[in-house]
């Protein structure tokens, strides 16, 4: 029922939005399409061609996105998250932006993607950072492919059907996608203006927790919901998540040979902790580190979990 309620209150938000007019929308629309055709690049691979972007030098790192992402995810994440010292690669899934969505889109053919893209890099192994619906294919790859992985970090895996009342409503509900590719941008946009704090919500974060955040990490918050635009060209890789997310099993890790750390937080309200848990389970060397206060984005936590990794990766390069 909360959830529903906070669905409802976007729709009114975006309808007053669009009341109101349509001043700046298309100035920031512009803005974010410019922004994703100047950041990328596309590499012609044996798996067809995959949207990606890279900085930095040192030890790779592949950064996998969430729902809603892109490679600009990605990037945002490595750059409040991973160390200056690392090679960061961050591709867009399949269905986001630039990277076509193939008949077969489940974990393992994505990760099979993620190994096209290392070969056409030169990349013979690598580190691999996935955030929430990132998950299953990290895994996928780190199982298929161990000798291309150093190691795996799960920022709030999504696995499988979640129990939270907000996640079941995205899962469950297929009318959403309808909605959101009638609104499209425009709607988003107004939503996102108007009722900021019920978006969080919807993300996955208590407002008071994102209040609560130091300045930079609500910026990066922030940026992770204004960039979600141009969201017409996503909404087919957020679709294709839900269906794989779905149909997910228990994950079978017990002969998993690559080192796995795995994040969450308990107030995520759109995972909770139950799947990082079911994983480190499975997983027989698994390390599991949460905290109480975060949401989906971890906030207020940023400077903890760049440390974490920061030993965490350092510990597999050596």
């Amino acid at each position: 029922m909360q959830a529903r309620s906070a669905l409802t209150s976007i729709v009114l938000a975006a309808l007053a939005g669009a009341v109101g007019g349509c001043a700046g929308y298309q100035a920031d629309l512009e803005a974010h399409e410019e922004r994703v055709a100047a950041e990328h690049r596309i590499a012609d691979t044996a798996m067809g061609p995959i949207q990606y972007a890279e900085a930095g030098s040192g030890p790779p790192v592949l950064v996998i996105h969430g729902s809603g992402g892109g490679f600009d995810q990605g990037m945002l994440l490595a750059g409040a998250l991973v160390d200056g010292d690392h090679r960061v690669v961050a591709p867009s899934r399949f269905g986001y932006l630039g990277t076509p969505l193939p008949a077969d889109a489940g974990p393992r053919a994505q990760a099979e993607a993620y190994v096209a893209l290392l070969d056409s890099l030169g990349i013979e192994q690598t580190a691999v950072l996935s955030f929430s619906a990132g998950a299953p294919s990290a895994l996928a790859l780190a199982k298929r492919w161990p000798e291309r992985v150093s190691a795996v970090a799960l920022l709030v895996p999504a696995l499988g059907p979640t129990e939270s009342p907000f996640g079941r409503l995205v899962m469950y509900m297929p009318f959403l996608f309808d909605m959101v590719r009638g609104v499209g941008d425009y709607g988003y946009w107004a939503a996102n203006r108007v009722s900021r704090p019920l978006v969080f919500r919807l993300v996955g974060v208590y407002p008071e927790v994102a209040a609560a955040a130091p300045r930079e990490e609500r910026e990066f918050a922030t940026r992770m919901l204004d960039e979600v635009h141009p969201i017409e060209r996503r909404i087919d890789g957020v679709e294709t998540d839900v269906r794989v997310l779905r149909a997910l099993a228990d994950p079978d890790l017990a002969d998993l040979e690559v080192p796995l750390l795995v994040i969450c937080a308990r107030d995520d309200l759109l995972v909770g902790c139950t799947p990082a848990e079911q994983i480190a389970g499975a997983a027989p060397q698994a390390q599991l580190e949460h905290f109480d206060r975060g949401g989906h984005l971890l906030l207020g936590r940023h400077s903890v979990v760049r440390a974490i990794l920061r030993e965490f990766f350092t510990g597999a390069d050596s």
